[in-house]
């Protein structure tokens, strides 16, 4: 499934802002449930839906959905997803047209038609309206050249756009000759052989198997001396090339903190990319939090695990050598050691950038959806404001026991996001919380780790909070919190094109860049 290039152009409308979060909220609903009514009880030949519902207080919205028929009904439904995500939400017309899907919204007829107005969301669950079969416009010629239009010009940008990317990615794969491993050729003493790490792992055993990612799977392993030792063994369908490899190895090397995981070294092997780490007993935090394993997290646990983190990121951003942006932290890379002490992992698509750089802007978005800050989903601008969004995802996680989605985005009415938000509006924040605690925390300690959460995802990044000041709050200091608005509204650009070179999508929601290089160094 392709997501990249893409494009998306929307009309806007003037509305009150009151009015845009209401359009916004239920323009998605209908969307979302669009993309299901697309994908369920069809063949690749018809994932094709075209519909029109009724928004109150806006009248009609006319829906079109369609993938094209090479792809999985997983994948379609996932393609599907990110465009809505990337649809603008406060125009009359808005459209996102990727390789894999197309959809598209307008409060005036997509087509000529006698199809039923179904009623919008009459129940907690969606109504799938029927297939409607659409006949072909007869009678006027402006209604004709309407639909033509509407047509051919998508199919036009489409073919020019994809032409142009196919272009720039030939040229670059042929301009210059590789030395990928020329930076790390220094690092003699990391590297382990492979029989090594083979025979540790007792021949890459599925009893040793810890775990698997879109990256590739995570063995445990013993060393001659006992130690034991986390392999992570990058697949090469993964997507995660010897860019990503070198760059966790050079950042990973470099740094040493308490709630940072420990690098051990790497192998090389032919095709075989590996990444030794120390091993930590109590696995990740999103399967502790999701029950996967037998340990439970009371309050006090929980609290030190959002106080680590923090710390960690803290290190990355400001108290290391180098200024660094993980841009893919999410719970499944948050490890934890014997004592619960939270270490974060995966650094292959972190960032260097300059001490005093406020941002960096990239054509390759590399990350997972769900925890993505909107700014860098949607346009590839990523920041320390970045990291900070995806930790306030992960502390919405750590309140209330439920996982982000790694599919939908944000903007989905059911994400955990705008739950918490709507729980915040009403004063019912404490029903955010997961009942295994039984109630068991401080009550002024849990409302202030829900306040700096919805802070650190507002739309404005710089509204968000810093981690020095995320840091300072949760060690108990008073740091004035301001008021948090409505976290997740859309974009609103009028047109916006999207071209990643060498990405590509797992059915994960994993986006990995097969060419994201690393900035330049800049010690202290």
């Amino acid at each position: 499934m392709d997501v990249s290039p893409w494009i998306a152009i929307s009309t806007p409308q003037n509305n009150t802002r009151d009015k845009v979060v209401h359009f916004e909220k239920y323009m998605r609903r209908s969307m979302y449930d669009l993309a299901l009514s697309t994908v369920d009880n069809s063949s690749p030949k018809t994932r094709f839906k075209m519909r029109v519902v009724n928004i109150t207080g806006f009248g009609s919205l006319y829906e079109m959905a369609q993938c094209v028929p090479e792809i999985t009904t997983k994948d379609c439904h996932l393609c599907l997803t990110i465009a809505i995500g990337r649809l603008a939400n406060i125009s009359t017309s808005a459209r996102v047209l990727l390789p894999s899907c197309i959809v598209w919204y307008h409060t005036a007829p997509l087509y000529n038609s006698s199809a039923i107005t179904y009623p919008f969301f009459n129940s907690s669950s969606a109504t799938h309206p029927p297939n409607t079969k659409i006949k072909a416009p007869t009678g006027r010629k402006k209604r004709s050249s309407h639909i033509v239009e509407a047509i051919c010009v998508p199919i036009v940008v489409a073919i020019l756009l994809f032409s142009g990317a196919w272009f720039c990615i030939y040229r670059r794969k042929h301009s210059k000759p590789s030395s990928d491993m020329e930076d790390i050729a220094g690092l003699e003493s990391l590297q382990f052989e492979f029989k090594v790490i083979k025979a540790a792992t007792n021949n890459f055993s599925p009893s040793n198997k810890l775990g698997q990612g879109g990256f590739g799977v995570v063995y445990k392993g013993k060393l001659q001396d006992e130690q034991e030792i986390a392999v992570k063994r990058l697949s090469i369908y993964s997507g995660q090339g010897i860019s990503e490899f070198k760059t966790e190895i050079l950042v990973a090397a470099k740094l040493q903190h308490n709630n940072l995981a420990k690098l051990l070294g790497f192998s090389l092997h032919g095709e075989e990319k590996l990444l030794i780490y120390e091993l930590l007993p109590n696995a990740s935090l999103d399967k502790v939090l999701s029950g996967q394993n037998s340990v439970s997290l009371d309050w006090e646990t929980r609290y030190k695990i959002l106080l680590g983190t923090a710390r960690g990121l803290l290190y990355l951003h400001e108290d290391s050598r180098l200024k660094i942006i993980h841009r893919d932290l999410k719970s499944s890379n948050i490890l934890l050691d014997e004592t619960m002490n939270p270490k974060i992992t995966d650094f292959g698509l972190a960032r260097l950038v300059g001490r005093d750089q406020i941002h960096a802007d990239t054509s390759k978005i590399a990350g997972t959806y769900g925890y993505m800050a909107p700014e860098y989903a949607l346009t590839g601008r990523f920041s320390v404001m970045s990291d900070a969004y995806s930790f306030g995802i992960i502390a919405l996680e750590i309140i209330s026991g439920h996982m982000c989605s790694s599919v939908a985005f944000p903007y989905h009415e059911e994400s955990l996001p705008l739950r918490a938000w709507n729980l915040w509006k009403s004063n019912s924040t404490m029903d955010l919380v997961d009942p295994r605690l039984q109630g068991k925390f401080p009550g002024h300690e849990m409302e202030r780790c829900i306040h700096i959460s919805l802070l650190c995802i507002q739309e404005d990044s710089n509204k968000r909070l810093t981690m020095a000041t995320i840091v300072s709050a949760l060690n108990g200091h008073q740091v004035a919190l301001s008021e948090p608005e409505p976290p997740l509204i859309g974009p609103s650009t009028n047109i916006t094109f999207g071209l990643h070179q060498n990405m590509g999508v797992s059915s994960s929601g994993e986006f990995l860049s097969n060419s994201d290089n690393i900035t330049e160094v800049y010690p202290r």
